[in-house]
């Protein structure tokens, strides 16, 4: 109310009665498993439940881009008993890339990639990709296990070989073999950090010691990198293809 130019704001807190989830239905998954949209839901059946707690699975199945909609629904049953109505609608988690690209140093590279984001509907990433020109060749392979020992905890794995052959232009062969090891968790339904353990196996080949650098001539034969990566990944975007509202922000360090 108004009183002498001064606005008192009363605040009344009452207590709402308490929601339980007696039935989580899923709709729409005709391809995703579903104990993957499950295992994104952190309440059971019999458990309570609120207008936020359902803002966070939606957020959660979001981030999972296997879905282009999400609908979650609450209705009541009796008593403060309600059943919890999830339906989605899913879309492609896969593309396969096959080009040519040009080049003043490598001359033509064939480029083929495969990714899938959600292999047999289990959540399963794989990345597969092959690049080949007249002196160099690449060939990765990556995937990650989600929800490892049954824990909101991503397993990384990746294996790298690259040939490159530049003996024409600075005299050395070179052949690279890496590792990559490492995981992923949420601190928060936002907020993503990563950590990863890269070893990196390097053999160089001198084929002319007289027109080769020497910083190349000092590394011939076997070298070997270890690297520890941490990621930090916050993401509040409102779609992953075609965002209008929200942030995105990464943050990422190397240890050499």
């Amino acid at each position: 109310r108004l009183d002498n130019k001064n606005v008192n704001i009363n605040f009344i807190v009452s207590e709402s009665p308490p929601k339980y989830a007696k039935e989580i239905n899923i709709t729409g998954n005709k391809r995703t498993l579903d104990r993957v949209i499950r295992r994104n839901i952190h309440f059971a059946e019999g458990d309570p439940f609120n207008d936020q707690d359902i803002k966070n699975v939606n957020t959660r199945l979001r981030n999972l881009n296997f879905f282009k909609k999400i609908d979650i629904n609450s209705t009541k049953i009796n008593g403060n008993d309600y059943s919890l109505d999830i339906d989605v609608n899913e879309q492609p988690t896969g593309d396969f890339q096959i080009g040519v690209t040009f080049g003043t140093i490598e001359g033509a590279t064939l480029i083929t990639e495969l990714n899938e984001k959600n292999i047999a509907g289990t959540g399963r990433d794989l990345s597969f990709a092959i690049n080949t020109s007249e002196n160099k060749s690449k060939y990765k392979l990556s995937t990650k296990e989600p929800f490892a020992f049954n824990q909101p905890i991503d397993l990384l794995y990746g294996v790298e070989f690259t040939e490159k052959d530049l003996s024409s232009s600075a005299s050395y062969e070179v052949d690279t073999l890496k590792f990559d090891s490492g995981i992923n968790f949420n601190i928060s339904d936002k907020l993503i950090y990563g950590f990863n353990i890269n070893y990196e196996l390097k053999d160089y080949t001198i084929t002319d010691s007289s027109t080769a650098s020497s910083s190349i001539i000092n590394s011939s034969g076997k070298n070997v990198f270890i690297n520890f990566i941490n990621d930090l990944n916050y993401y509040d975007l409102d779609s992953f293809f075609n965002p209008t509202d929200g942030t995105s922000l990464y943050y990422q360090n190397t240890i050499s």
